[in-house]
């Protein structure tokens, strides 16, 4: 096979770590990983369980299943999209101990969303209510919007350029990791400088 892959054949997959914890989930479709702690072993009598806090109205909590010496979680995410906070801990008898600690971004289900949804991050919107303001295209709920605790509207033209330098920066810096989570290059240059060591 020609480095790094033949056309003829698809890239090889990489290997999906279920003991680590996911970073986000798409709404509705399983959440799905296994944990293993050697002080806080099921044959001993602990058992693990998970708080997610951080969308109003949303307290989902859940309990992994027992595989082995395994803590197996498999729980379908039919929560509202947002970041939440997540806390994993195990318990036997009276005793209680917080063994992880994550942000999970709930992603919205794109069959289930409305056409009106905005999918942008908050860099890329407000990188476009610059640019929309520099331009002269800006209406009255774009120009009233506060960064900075400014609105647009009281900002200077070199103080928007430097905004639009920094989001664009943001942009650029999601965009090249979203490439890499596709197992796509990022896109970004890699400068290196070489020295003559004679």
């Amino acid at each position: 096979m020609a480095y790094p892959f033949d056309l003829g054949y698809p890239p090889p997959e990489a290997p999906i770590n279920l003991y680590a914890l996911p970073l986000s989930v798409v709404a509705k479709d399983t959440l799905l990983f296994r944990r293993r702690f050697t002080l806080y072993r099921p044959s001993a009598g602990w058992s693990l369980h998970y708080s997610l806090r951080g969308v109003a109205g949303s307290k989902p909590d859940f309990d992994a299943t027992t595989d082995g010496e395994d803590f197996l979680v498999q729980q379908p995410a039919d929560w509202p999209h947002g970041r939440y906070s997540l806390q994993g801990y195990v318990t036997k008898a009276s005793e209680r101990h917080t063994v992880d600690l994550a942000w999970l971004d709930v992603l919205p289900n794109l069959s289930d969303a409305s056409p009106d949804l905005d999918l942008r991050s908050h860099a890329k919107r407000v990188l476009d209510a610059i640019e929309l303001t520099i331009e002269g295209r800006a209406g009255d709920d774009i120009l009233d919007t506060q960064i900075d605790n400014t609105t647009f509207r009281r900002l200077a033209p070199d103080q928007l350029l430097l905004l639009r330098d920094r989001y664009r920066q943001e942009v650029a810096a999601e965009e090249a990791a979203s490439r890499l989570k596709a197992g796509r290059a990022s896109g970004r240059n890699i400068l290196a400088r070489f020295t003559n060591p004679l």
